[in-house]
């Protein structure tokens, strides 16, 4: 089984000739765990600290700074400006990360989620390729999501621990 987590997320596994593809349906409404994922995930919680639902960490700061925002609401036309890719914003996952270190509690929260999304993905997969209960799995990762390092795996390692004990997480063979 191989995670993807990248501009999208998805996963995808081979078992005793059987296949399987779970996730991977889009940025609109879903790719849970995505580097795409975990910047919107930051934008709201820039966007709730700016209004003040949320007291100011760290994220709301960098965000503001790394974007050159003269005010919070020129985000805005940072997202939904004609100039704004998906890829754009899936580099903002950089900048939760980078906040999450700096010991923001809602961009930790962001990458237990995305770990745990991600994890829910192979648990799915194990269940559909029809792995026994006891069975050791291959699994591996990929995607820009995973340069978080472990921000991300760590908490990938405890959702799969706690879903099945019998993955064996694999760092990946190539970039």
């Amino acid at each position: 089984i191989n995670i993807i987590a990248g501009t999208g997320s998805m996963g995808y596994g081979q078992h005793q000739g059987a296949s399987a593809r779970v996730g991977g349906w889009g940025e609109a409404f879903s790719d849970e765990g995505s580097a795409y994922w975990i910047a919107i995930q930051g934008i709201n919680a820039f966007s709730t600290r700016s209004d003040g639902r949320l007291p100011r960490g760290p994220l709301h700061g960098l965000l503001a700074q790394a974007l050159g925002l003269k005010n919070d609401l020129d985000l805005c036309a940072y997202v939904y400006g004609a100039g704004s890719t998906r890829d754009a914003i899936a580099r903002l996952s950089l900048l939760v990360a980078e906040a999450a270190r700096a010991g923001d509690a809602v961009a930790l929260r962001i990458y237990e989620q995305a770990g745990t999304e991600l994890a829910a993905i192979a648990e799915t997969l194990r269940s559909a390729l029809g792995y026994a209960a006891d069975e050791t799995i291959a699994l591996s990762y990929s995607g820009g999501a995973f340069s978080a390092g472990e921000l991300l795996l760590a908490q990938f390692r405890k959702a799969l621990a706690a879903t099945a004990p019998h993955f064996d997480l694999r760092t990946p063979l190539h970039e």
